[in-house]
């Protein structure tokens, strides 16, 4: 630790430490060299002079810090570099040792040369005479950042293709490239600009908005798979030809992939592997009398530019996530119905077709187009944002300029836990298709201009939820009880009889469908329990039936309720027929709501249903076994008597039972 405002510090041949941390006065490096796990500066001076550093960990030099260097040597075996210290300060080069860097600095830094990790992120607004790119690397430039670059060193090979992107989707990032810098070869570019003189490569592949980027879109070929089973990024399995010699290259993004029957002399499998993005235009199995078999693990993506479309031989065993970046508006999406179990992210601008079944552990929608005509999905959720959005690890996107469409036509998709489209911009056309919420999951949208045809929640325990802005749904079901927090907007809502459902300040309806039943009457009450839900019925008359209200307002249409409970501030609604029944309890030990104890007539036959508010109960000697004398009302609701245990449960809300003031009604009266 340097920490003396009034000291100065010279230091001389090596030095070996852990942590160096500069908190005040000077430190004058000079020539020496210097090896540390971790730098931390945080005020003083730190003078780097013609020091060589190298650094296992971190280096972090904060605004606080006044910095100078001549001919500096900084070597990263770790992952943070952050040089915000005021003061120009000029190394002499930065180098990332290691598989993966971040480098942020602020634009006092400058460097005569950079060399970037395998995987690198860069942040700021900073300079470099060189700057220069491994063989395949992948550089995430943030958001906003502005970077002068002399000259960029990018050339990489059909092998393995560079990427550089912004690491937000819809984002913008400046490189700033000098005159006379070298063009660049085999280059996969998103959502960056290209400032200065601008910047060439040859062939390029770009994704989202690239200005000030030149050159052709050479090499798009079709590669076909030979020679059985093997790795995708063996060059020995890619010819140009089906069933020809191999091609020296793998797939790149203007590359169409090809596995067909040639690709082996029998069965094979085509493996991704688990390390490293997959890139291809697109990938088209055209197998009929092999079996192909795809297989893929991990985290980083197979990124398609266009079409994923497997055969009736195919087997699918690819779990890596897929990502559609391209612009292209006739791709298409054919799973043949094989499950996919990671995200697939359409991220590109483009348009996509699905054309069969396909079931998907995460799809996530961002920018561009999705159509789905006559066919089933399976979504285990849907979103518009997902955590793996770039092209390798993308840290976010930026809604305002995404542009998310999902056209259905006549399909039925099926959401297992959540959907969630938040974007305000996401457009939905739903023509006559069906939504449907498995496992009392969620259902949120952003955009209020929506029209969706039919949503409906499956039965399952628990609540579902509508949430986000208010909803326009032509038809709306629940089967499971339900949670509406948005202001609807409907023409039909469809209730299930014995559950409970909450409903949101404002309703717009014109049918409502809530067949209630004595076995099972249907909750109607608002969000807080407090303020009142006014329903409004665009003047339709409508009839629920064994049904319990409780502050509702009822306006313009007529809405009758039979055999129903008005709980208490409830307007609008007239409450009609309800007539009540004398029920005996028959057949001894029992459960209350198991309708074979139930009966018209003392000892008779049961199957009656359960008592209701407007129902009295008899238990006389006709009950069960031994003496019908209530001894007393137990804690937990259950009437006691000699040899005979009536279990009663609690109702939400139903009144009060007579004599029983501290227990939830559940009936009229009890003899």
């Amino acid at each position: 630790e340097f920490n003396s405002g009034l000291g100065s510090w010279y230091v001389q041949d090596t030095l070996q430490a852990s942590m160096i941390g500069i908190r005040a006065g000077k430190v004058y490096l000079g020539s020496s060299y210097v090896q540390t796990v971790n730098v931390s500066g945080t005020g003083g001076q730190l003078h780097l002079d013609s020091a060589r550093i190298r650094v296992a960990d971190s280096y972090v030099l904060n605004g606080n810090v006044l910095a100078t260097s001549a001919d500096a040597r900084l070597d990263m075996y770790g992952f943070n570099l952050t040089d915000e210290a005021v003061g120009p300060h000029k190394y002499r080069r930065i180098r990332f040792m290691g598989p993966r860097g971040h480098f942020n600095a602020a634009v006092h830094c400058s460097a005569k040369r950079v060399t970037l990790a395998v995987e690198q992120n860069t942040q700021g607004q900073w300079q470099a005479d060189t700057l220069g790119m491994p063989l395949g690397g992948h550089w995430s430039v943030g958001n906003g950042s502005t970077i002068a670059i002399g000259r960029l060193l990018a050339q990489h090979s059909c092998l393995r293709w560079g990427i550089i992107e912004c690491n937000v989707i819809g984002g913008s990032a400046t490189l700033s490239i000098g005159a006379g810098s070298p063009a660049g070869s085999f280059v996969h570019v998103r959502d960056l600009n290209f400032g200065g003189s601008g910047w060439m490569a040859s062939p390029i592949a770009k994704v989202g908005s690239v200005t000030g980027l030149s050159g052709p879109l050479t090499g798009n070929n079709t590669l076909y798979w030979i020679g059985g089973t093997g790795s995708w990024g063996d060059p020995a399995h890619w010819s140009y030809t089906s069933g020809g010699t191999a091609s020296g290259c793998i797939p790149g993004p203007l590359d169409t992939v090809v596995l067909d029957d040639n690709g082996g002399v029998s069965a094979y499998t085509v493996q991704l592997g688990n390390t490293d993005t997959r890139l291809a235009h697109s990938l088209l199995m055209s197998n009929a009398s092999k079996q192909v078999t795809v297989t893929g693990t991990g985290d980083f993506p197979l990124v398609l530019m266009g079409s994923l479309v497997l055969s009736n031989a195919s087997i699918w065993s690819m779990s890596r996530p897929l990502l559609f970046v391209g612009s292209d508006t006739l791709n298409t999406i054919d799973f043949k119905k094989r499950p996919h179990g990671n995200l697939v992210s359409i991220i590109g601008g483009g348009k996509w077709t699905m054309t069969d079944s396909a079931q998907v552990n995460k799809f996530a929608l961002t920018h561009g187009t999705l159509k789905m005509k006559g066919v089933f999905a399976d979504f285990g959720r849907f979103v518009d944002a997902e955590t793996v959005l770039g092209l390798r690890f993308g840290s976010g996107i930026n809604p305002s300029v995404l542009l998310p469409k999902w056209k259905i036509y006549g399909s039925r998709i099926r959401i297992q836990s959540y959907l969630a489209v938040q974007n305000s911009l996401f457009q939905v056309g739903a023509d006559s298709s069906v939504i449907e919420v498995a496992n009392s999951g969620r259902f949120e949208t952003g955009n209020s201009n929506n029209q969706w045809n039919k949503v409906h929640w499956l039965p399952a325990g628990g609540e579902g939820r509508l949430t986000g802005s208010p909803h326009k749904i032509k038809h709306l079901e629940f089967d499971c009880d339900g949670k509406m927090e948005c202001n609807l907007v409907l023409d039909t809502l469809e209730l299930t009889a014995g559950k409970s459902y909450k409903f949101p300040p404002q309703v717009q309806y014109k049918r409502l469908k809530a067949p209630g039943n004595c076995n099972g009457y249907i909750s109607f009450r608002p969000l807080d329990n407090n303020n009142l839900s006014t329903w409004n019925s665009s003047g339709w008359a409508n009839t629920v039936f064994y049904s319990i209200f409780e502050k509702i307002t009822q306006t313009n249409g007529t809405l009758l309720a039979s055999n129903s409970i008005n709980n208490g501030n409830v307007t609008g609604v007239t409450f009609t027929n309800q007539i009540g029944r004398v029920l005996y309890w028959v057949g001894g030990n029992g459960a209350w709501q198991d309708t074979a104890h139930w009966s018209l007539l003392s000892g008779g036959n049961g199957g009656e249903c359960v008592p209701g508010p407007f129902d009295s109960v008899v238990v006389d000697n006709n009950s069960g076994p031994g003496s019908v004398a209530i001894r007393r009302l137990l804690a937990d609701g259950e009437i006691v008597q000699n040899g005979t245990t009536i279990k009663i449960p609690r109702y939400s809300k139903a009144g009060n039972i007579n004599d029983f003031a501290d227990q939830d009604g559940a009936f009229k009266s009890l003899i």
